[in-house]
């Protein structure tokens, strides 16, 4: 597999965030506060499930405010949704974004009675997100305790040490510009710093090479239903680490463990290899991903169904050709073609899991009896996995 010729920024804007929800701070950590916004089912019991979600950006970008649109059909089947900020790198390391995301999930299962008036099963929940924010769900799975029911992976990274991932981009090639209010100098000096009170929870990310930052803040306070934000120049700081770490390779060593070797704590560190060492079940796993996707290879989603299967760990798999990274953001509705084919398989296998009834779960249409994965893919890439199936 070859590198891209470009690496586009997103050809779909993001849909606006549904209403009804609620902001809250599940925590304060080193003086930085961190966001969660929770959209409550219209339709819930007091056996509701829901799901928590995290976002994608890189692990250094985006916000958790608006979460995938096609997430919001499970507000119809009872299925209440926490969509959580998280400490973002360079300051934040990975070990700080799951100490992040426990916190969001023991803030969740305290506050959901309160919020939901009783109508919730704290118990029964999923970890999911997308890209980076699937990197973390899969983390998530692995990790948080008490363990989550179901886990949607949406092309999320499994290996730190993949050249396609960990490979410099060109400034040449990329969308984003930098903004021009740094030095050269005080960059490496932030992107080198581990000050946890210099982190942000979120940023909305700004594609200076193809708009505005008046253009970008314009469209993210209406996506995100926040008329009142204010894009500082922390913000602006953010965005142009964010071009530093990925023109110079340095992205993926920023998550690990600071002191160790770099390769092999990437290695122990990512998704794939820990589970290496994994021991026990692990919660039913759905993985999700476009064959052309130039930002993480689909390689990292069959490799990672793999090594479960391996484990006896259910698994369920929907690769989608010809498209690219994030490309579900089209997905606002059944009415979209490609719903049935693509969206409702992640739907279907989170209402199976949460305990939600084939008959409960009828207002947004059946549920399919499979999963149908799109054998087309397996001639589009069958080279390219059958090199990584090999490693």
């Amino acid at each position: 597999m070859t590198a891209p010729t470009t690496i586009p920024a997103p050809t779909v804007p993001p849909a606006q965030a549904p209403p009804g929800f609620s902001d809250h701070v599940y925590a304060t950590k080193h003086g930085v506060e961190l966001g969660i916004r929770v959209w409550l089912s219209p339709v819930a019991t007091s056996t509701s499930p829901w799901v928590l979600w995290s976002h994608g950006g890189a692990f250094m970008a985006a916000t958790h405010h608006t979460p995938m649109p096609w997430l919001f059909a499970l507000l119809q089947h009872g299925v209440h949704i926490a969509s959580y900020g998280y400490r973002l790198a360079p300051h934040a390391k990975l070990r700080d974004m799951l100490e992040d995301s426990q916190s969001a999930l023991d803030w969740a299962r305290a506050s959901l009675p309160r919020l939901a008036g009783g109508l919730v099963n704290v118990d029964a929940y999923a970890v999911a997100g997308e890209s980076a924010g699937g990197c973390l769900a899969t983390l998530n799975a692995q990790v948080l305790v008490p363990p989550p029911r179901a886990l949607l992976d949406l092309y999320g990274p499994s290996d730190f040490t993949d050249p396609l991932v960990t490979r410099p981009i060109p400034i040449e090639i990329m969308p984003d510009a930098y903004s021009g209010e740094f030095t050269p100098e005080q960059l490496e000096a932030e992107l080198a710093s581990t000050d946890l009170s210099r982190a942000v929870d979120g940023v909305p990310h700004v594609h200076l090479g193809v708009e505005s930052a008046a253009e970008a803040i314009d469209n993210f306070r209406l996506r995100a239903r926040l008329d009142n934000y204010e894009y500082t120049s922390r913000g602006v700081l953010q965005n142009d680490l964010i071009i530093l770490a990925v023109t110079t390779a340095r992205l993926m060593h920023l998550l690990v463990t600071p002191g160790a070797d770099s390769k092999t704590a990437a290695w122990a560190e990512s998704p794939l290899g820990r589970l290496e060492k994994w021991r026990g079940p692990h919660p039913p796993t759905i993985v999700f991903h476009g064959s052309a996707d130039p930002v993480v290879p689909l390689t990292h989603s069959m490799r990672y169904a793999r090594r479960l299967r391996e484990l006896g760990t259910e698994v369920e798999e929907v690769y989608v050709p010809n498209e690219g990274h994030t490309f579900d953001l089209k997905y606002t509705g059944p009415d979209v073609p490609g719903w049935d084919e693509h969206i409702a398989p992640l739907i279907n296998f989170a209402l199976r899991h949460l305990g939600v009834d084939e008959e409960d779960a009828g207002s947004e249409g059946t549920l399919a009896s499979e999963v149908v994965v799109d054998k087309h893919v397996a001639t589009v890439v069958d080279k390219v996995v059958a090199d990584a199936l090999d490693q």
